[in-house]
C-alpha cells in the first residue's frame, strides 16, 4: 500500500475507535523507592545543529565517527576510511582546527548549556590533501588496478576491493598515498589549540575529549593504514600516550573510551574478532584469557596506581541492536521485536533475538547497563559508564518514537551517565518529539524530573513506565508509553507523594505526530489517576506537589496462612497508603476490631482459638485520613496436620529422552486434612522445573497413606530431584519434602576424542601442532556447543587452553579442530598431556572429557626463532618463496593455505635446507597463502610471517627478426616465434614508429603473414606482437616494404 494511503487509512480507522482496546493493565509509582539522581548527560546527539540542541535542551553533542578518526586539524583535513572510498577531503576553510571550533561554536550557540564531545584521533594516519587542497584517493585505480566501485564523482578513487578472482581486498597500498603519519606531538598541538582558544575545562572551557572511535574495526574501516585487527596491548598502549596527552594539557578534562562498534567489541580485540579468539596467540589465550574490556580497565587502574594518573573517566561502548530493529521496518512483527529488544539493555535474564545469541557468551543475554557497571565496580572503580552511539530506528514512526522514549527512561532509571544518539532524527518525527518529552514538552524548557523513583509495570513489552522528582518545583513526572497498538485502560497509582488532586499531561499519538500536543488536567483520586492511553503513543503526566488530599485505596491481594492459635496476613502495598488498621470480626460482615496497625503489608494475629474462623478486613491510613476496608477474608486456625513423604522412581537410571515413572508415598502423621493438595514437583539437573503434577481434593486421617504417581520424560542428562509436597485447601503448606527421591539420567549425547601431537617433542620456544578430532557417537547430537581443548603439566595445572564455541554435531558426526602449543620460556622440561572436553552452551554439562588425548615432551633445548620477511613471487602455476634465515635453524616446513590464515598445522614440505623453495603444480588464478618455521633437533619455531600470491601464465616475450618483402600489391612478413606464443597480432602503420598502428591480423598461428590490397608505391610499417593466455607481448621490431603495381 503507498504511504500517504496507509497513514489515511490508519487516521481514519483512529478517528473511528476501530482500533482494539487492550486489556486494563497499571503503574506503581513509589516516590520514595529507588531514589537516585538521573545523569542530564544522557540526552545527547552526535552532530546536532544549534537549532536541535535549543528546541530539545539536550545537553550534549558529539563529535565522532569514523571521519573524526583520520581528522588532520593542521591540514582541517579528514579521510573518510570505508564510509566514502577511502578519501581524504578538506574543509572549506584550511584553519588549523577549524572543523572542531566550529562544532564547539555551534555547539554552545543553543545558550542550553549543551556540552561538545571532540573525539581525539590514535589511529597511526590522519588524512592528508593534495595540491589546491583537492582531494586523494587511497586505492587510485590507476595505480592499483580495477576495483569493484569507485567514487562517482571521482572515477580514479576506488573502493579497495580487486576484481580479480574472489574480489579480494587490495593489500600492500601505500598509506602515504592519501594519509600522513600521526603522533602525540600532532594531537597535543590540538589539544593545545582548543585549551587557548576555548579555556581549560575547570574554568568552563571545553571539557570533553572521546579517544578515537571503534578501533576493533579499524582493520576494516581504516584498511588502508591499519590493515590489521588492533590488539589489546596496542590500544592500552595509546591511551598510556593520547590519553596522557589530553591529561598533560588539561589536568580536568574528562575523558572517554574505547569507543567499541557495539557487544562483540566489549569481548574481543579487532585481532581476535580478525582471526578468532580461539586462534593460536590470539590476545584472549595470551592475556590469561580475559575479555578486553574488562583487561583494558585492569591496565588502566594499574597504571593509575603506579603513576597517579588518570586515564580514564568514562568508559564507553556504541549499542545496536543486532535483530533488525535499527532500521525503517515498521511491519508488525519488527516492531513487537523493537519494543521488546530493548530489554538488551537492562534485563539480566533477556536472550538476545539476533546472532549475539550465538556465540557462546553469557548465554546471549546482553544486559548492557549493568554488565558495563559490574566490570567498572569490579576492574576500575570510579568511573562513569556511556553508550556514545545508538539508534533502534524507524524514526518517521510512532513505533520508532515509543522505543527512543523507553531508551531514555531506561537510561535514566538504570543510572547511566552519559549518552549521545547517531544522529538527530528528522525534525518535525515522532522520534525527535520523544526526545522533546524528555527535556521540552511545553517549549518552555520544562523536564522530565532528575530524581529517579520506582515506576512498576506489568510487560514493559507492552506499556513501560517511568517516573522522576523534579528538584526544581517538587513535581512528581510520570512517562507512560504505550507501545501496543490499540488504546490501553492504565491506573496509575502514586505512592509516598502528596498531590493537589491534578495532574497536568502532554502527549503524542497517532493524532499528534508533528507537535507535542497539551491534553490537559487528568483528576486524581484515591492517590491514582485512571485514564485510558492512545495507541502507540507517549504520555507524560506532571503531578505537582502537595499535600495529601486523597484517601487511600482500598487494599488488595489479602491472603493468610494459619497456625495453632495464630493466623498471618499479607496484602498488596500501595494505594497512596503509609500505614495500614487489621481488623477482626467473628461474624463475616462485621462488627470489626482492631487488631493492630502496621506499616508494611503484614501482621500476625495471635492468641486465637482453633476451629473459630475469624473474619479480616484491611484499610490504607494516610495523612488524609482512613480508606476503605479491603475485601474480606475469613480464616480458621487449627492445629496443623503433619505428613511424611518418600517416593521410588522405575526405571532408574534412565535414558535421556526415555520416559520413567515417579511412585510416591504421602502418610499423615497426626491430625487430619480435608479437601487438601498434593504435589509432585520435579528439578532438573539445572535446578529448573522439569515437571510438576498437582493432586487436588485430598483427604487425610491421622495415620493415613495415600500413593500418587506421575510420568517423566527427561529431556536433560544428569541428577534430577523428586519433591513432595502437601498443602491445605488454599495452597497453605504444611510438608515439603525437597529430596524425596533422585532420578539419574544418562545421556543420548555423548562423545569420543583423540589427538595427535606434531612433533610430539618440542623445545622451550618451539611448537607442537595439535590435530583432534571429536565424534558425536550418541544417538543425538549437539547444538550450540562448546569444545574445549587444555595442556596439563603433571601437576594437573593447565598451561594453554583453547575454546571452540557455537559447535554443531549430528548423531554420528565428527569435527577436526587444530591448534598451536608454543611452551613459553617459563615452561618447565617434562610430559604434557592434552585434554579435550565436550560442554553444552552454558558450560552446565560436560558430555566427554578425554583427559590424556595427546602427550607433548617439552625439552630444554633452544628451538629456533620464528622465521621472518617471507615474501612470495607468483609465476606460471607456481610460486616461489624466500625468506630471512633463523638462527640456530636446521632446515625448513613450508605450510600452505587458500585461504588467509588456512596454512594449517601439516606442512606441504619438511626439511628445506635453504631460505627458498618454489612450490609448483598450482592451478593459476587462485590465491595460496604461506608461512614458514624452522626446525632444529630441539624443536620446531612459531610461525613466520604470512605471505600470498597468485600464479598466473607469464606473457610471451615480443617477436624478433621481423622482416617484410614487397610483392604485386602485397607485403609478405616473416620473424622467430615467441617462446609460449599460442598466436601473433600484426599491427601496421603509413609513418614510420606511428603512435597509433592498425591491428590488420589476430591470431595468425604461424611465423609468417601476407599482407594483401594494398596501395602501389606507398610504404607501409609493421609490428608484430605475441599473445597467450597470460596477456599480449610488447611489440617487435618494426620493418618495412612498398608494394610494386
Amino acid at each position: 500500500m503507498h504511504k500517504l494511503q496507509y497513514l489515511a487509512l490508519a487516521l481514519l480507522v483512529t478517528a473511528g475507535q476501530a482500533l482494539a482496546q487492550n486489556p486494563a493493565t497499571s503503574v506503581s509509582v513509589d516516590a520514595s523507592a529507588s531514589r537516585h539522581a538521573i545523569n542530564p548527560h544522557i540526552y545527547g546527539f552526535s552532530f546536532a545543529t544549534t537549532g536541535d540542541l535549543a528546541a530539545t535542551n539536550f545537553t550534549l553533542n558529539r563529535y565522532g565517527g569514523n571521519s573524526s578518526t583520520r581528522y588532520n586539524w593542521q591540514l582541517n583535513s579528514d579521510n573518510r576510511g570505508s564510509d566514502w572510498y577511502f578519501e581524504s577531503y578538506a574543509d572549506t576553510s584550511a584553519t588549523p582546527g577549524g572543523r572542531g571550533d566550529d562544532f564547539i561554536t555551534m555547539t554552545r550557540a543553543a545558550n542550553v548549556g549543551a556540552e561538545a564531545l571532540i573525539t581525539i584521533p590514535m589511529i597511526n594516519y590522519i588524512g592528508k590533501v593534495g595540491t589546491n587542497r583537492s582531494s586523494l584517493a587511497s586505492f587510485s585505480i590507476a595505480k592499483y588496478g580495477p576495483q569493484t566501485a569507485s567514487d562517482p564523482w571521482n572515477a580514479d578513487a576506488g573502493n579497495g576491493i580487486s576484481t580479480a578472482a574472489g574480489n579480494p581486498y587490495i593489500k600492500g597500498n601505500d598509506p602515504n598515498d592519501a594519509s600522513t603519519p600521526n603522533s602525540v606531538a600532532i594531537q597535543q598541538g590540538w589539544l593545545q589549540h582548543i585549551v587557548s582558544t576555548w579555556g581549560p575545562a575547570a574554568g568552563g572551557g571545553q571539557k570533553y575529549y572521546v579517544m578515537d572511535n571503534e578501533h576493533s574495526l579499524w582493520n576494516s574501516t581504516h584498511r588502508d593504514v591499519h590493515p590489521s585487527g588492533s590488539t589489546y596491548d596496542e590500544i592500552y598502549n595509546d591511551f598510556v600516550s593520547y590519553a596522557g596527552a589530553v591529561r598533560a594539557v588539561d589536568p580536568n578534562a574528562i575523558i572517554a573510551g574505547p569507543e567499541e562498534w557495539g557487544w562483540l567489541g566489549q569481548f574481543y580485540s579487532g585481532l581476535d574478532q580478525q582471526n578468532g579468539a580461539g586462534a593460536s596467540g590470539s590476545d584472549y589465550n595470551t592475556h590469561n584469557q580475559t575479555y578486553y574490556y574488562p583487561w583494558l580497565l585492569g591496565q588502566l587502574h594499574n597504571y593509575q596506581t603506579a603513576n597517579g594518573t588518570r586515564l580514564l573517566d568514562v568508559l564507553t561502548v556504541h549499542f545496536y541492536p543486532q535483530d533488525g530493529s535499527d532500521s525503517n521496518d515498521d511491519s508488525a512483527a519488527t516492531q513487537l521485536i523493537r519494543n521488546r529488544s530493548t530489554r538488551s539493555l537492562w534485563d539480566p535474564n533477556y536472550v538476545d533475538q539476533s546472532w549475539i545469541n550465538q556465540v557462546g557468551i553469557n548465554g546471549g543475554k546482553v544486559n548492557l547497563i549493568p554488565n558495563l557497571k559490574s566490570w567498572v565496580n569490579q576492574y576500575y572503580p570510579g568511573l562513569q559508564v556511556g553508550i556514545t552511539e545508538y539508534n533502534w530506528g524507524d524514526e518517521a514512526n510512532l513505533n520508532g518514537a515509543t522505543t527512543q522514549a523507553d531508551i531514555l527512561g531506561i537510561f535514566g532509571r538504570e543510572g547511566l551517565d552519559l549518552a549521545t544518539r547517531w544522529t538527530v532524527p528528522v525534525n518535525p518525527s515522532p522520534t525527535y518529539l520523544a526526545m522533546e518529552m524528555y527535556r521540552n514538552y511545553d517549549g518552555k524548557l520544562s523536564t522530565f524530573g532528575d530524581t529517579s523513583v520506582s515506576a512498576g509495570v506489568a510487560n514493559p513489552d507492552n506499556l513501560s513506565s517511568f517516573a522522576a522528582v523534579r528538584s526544581s518545583d517538587g513535581a512528581l513526572t510520570v512517562m507512560v508509553i504505550n507501545k501496543q497498538t490499540g488504546s490501553t485502560p492504565v491506573t496509575i497509582s502514586l505512592a509516598n507523594f502528596g498531590t493537589t488532586g491534578t495532574a497536568d499531561s502532554w502527549q503524542i499519538s497517532s493524532a499528534t505526530q508533528t507537535a507535542i500536543a497539551h491534553t490537559g488536567s487528568v483528576a486524581i483520586a484515591n492517590n491514582a489517576i485512571t485514564t485510558t492511553v492512545p495507541s502507540q503513543s507517549i504520555t507524560l503526566f506532571v503531578i505537582p506537589a502537595g499535600n495529601t488530599t486523597s484517601l487511600p485505596s482500598a487494599p488488595t491481594g489479602l491472603a493468610a496462612t494459619v497456625g495453632s492459635g495464630t493466623v498471618a496476613l499479607t496484602w498488596n502495598a500501595g494505594g497512596g497508603a503509609t500505614s495500614y488498621t487489621v481488623k477482626r470480626g467473628t461474624v463475616s460482615g462485621g462488627p470489626y476490631v482492631s487488631a493492630g496497625t502496621v506499616t508494611s503489608p503484614s501482621f500476625t494475629d495471635t492468641g486465637l482459638t482453633n476451629g473459630t474462623t475469624y473474619y479480616y478486613v484491611v484499610a490504607g491510613t494516610n495523612s488524609a485520613g482512613t480508606g476503605p476496608n479491603s475485601a474480606e477474608l475469613g480464616v480458621t486456625p487449627i492445629v496443623p496436620p503433619t505428613f511424611s513423604s518418600s517416593a521410588s522412581v522405575s526405571p532408574n537410571p534412565v535414558s535421556q529422552g526415555t520416559a520413567t515413572t515417579i511412585s510416591a508415598t504421602v502418610e499423615c502423621t497426626a491430625n487430619s486434612l480435608a479437601n487438601g493438595n498434593v504435589q509432585i514437583y520435579v528439578l532438573d539437573p539445572n535446578g529448573q522445573s522439569a515437571g510438576v503434577q498437582n493432586f487436588t481434593g485430598q483427604n487425610f486421617t491421622a495415620n493415613q497413606q495415600h500413593p500418587y504417581s506421575m510420568t517423566l520424560t527427561p529431556a536433560l542428562a544428569g541428577t534430577y530431584t523428586v519433591e513432595v509436597g502437601v498443602f491445605s485447601a488454599n495452597w497453605q503448606q504444611w510438608n515439603w519434602n525437597s529430596a524425596a527421591a533422585t532420578i539419574t539420567v544418562n545421556s543420548s549425547t555423548t562423545f569420543s576424542s583423540s589427538a595427535t601431537a606434531t612433533p610430539a617433542t618440542t623445545a622451550i620456544g618451539g611448537s607442537s601442532a595439535i590435530s583432534a578430532t571429536v565424534m558425536a557417537t550418541g544417538t543425538a547430537g549437539l547444538s550450540n556447543g562448546n569444545v574445549e581443548l587444555q595442556i596439563f603439566d603433571k601437576s594437573g595445572n593447565a598451561v594453554a587452553t583453547n575454546v571452540w564455541s557455537g559447535q554443531n554435531f549430528t548423531a554420528g558426526q565428527s569435527h577436526p579442530y587444530q591448534y598451536t602449543w608454543t611452551p613459553a620460556g617459563t615452561t618447565a622440561p617434562g610430559t604434557y598431556s592434552v585434554a579435550i572436553g565436550v560442554f553444552d552452551s552454558a558450560w552446565t554439562h560436560n558430555y566427554s572429557w578425554n583427559g590424556s588425548a595427546a602427550i607433548v615432551t617439552v625439552t630444554s633445548g633452544q628451538a629456533p626463532p620464528a622465521p621472518t620477511g617471507l615474501s612470495a613471487i607468483a609465476g606460471h602455476g607456481q610460486v616461489s618463496l624466500s625468506w630471512t634465515a633463523a638462527s640456530g635453524a636446521a632446515s625448513y616446513n613450508v605450510y600452505r593455505g587458500t585461504s588467509p590464515g588456512g596454512e594449517g598445522t601439516t606442512p606441504i614440505k619438511m626439511g628445506v635446507t635453504s631460505t627458498k623453495f618454489t612450490d609448483t603444480g598450482l592451478t593459476n588464478g587462485r590465491a595460496y597463502y604461506y608461512r614458514v618455521a624452522a626446525v632444529n633437533s630441539s624443536g620446531t619455531s612459531g610461525m613466520s610471517n604470512e605471505a600470498s600470491a597468485l600464479p598466473e601464465i607469464a606473457r610471451p616475450a615480443p617477436p624478433t627478426g621481423l622482416t617484410a618483402t614487397a610483392g604485386h600489391l602485397q607485403v609478405s612478413l616473416t620473424w622467430t616465434g615467441s617462446s609460449g606464443a599460442a598466436s601473433y597480432n600484426v599491427y601496421r602503420s603509413t609513418s614510420s614508429g606511428g603512435l597509433s598502428p592498425t591491428l590488420v591480423k589476430t591470431g595468425v598461428t604461424g611465423t609468417a603473414f601476407t599482407d594483401t590490397g594494398l596501395t602501389a608505391g606507398t610504404k607501409y610499417y609493421y609490428k608484430v606482437a605475441a599473445v597467450n593466455a597470460g596477456g599480449t607481448s610488447g611489440m617487435s621490431n618494426q620493418a618495412s616494404a612498398k608494394p610494386t603495381p
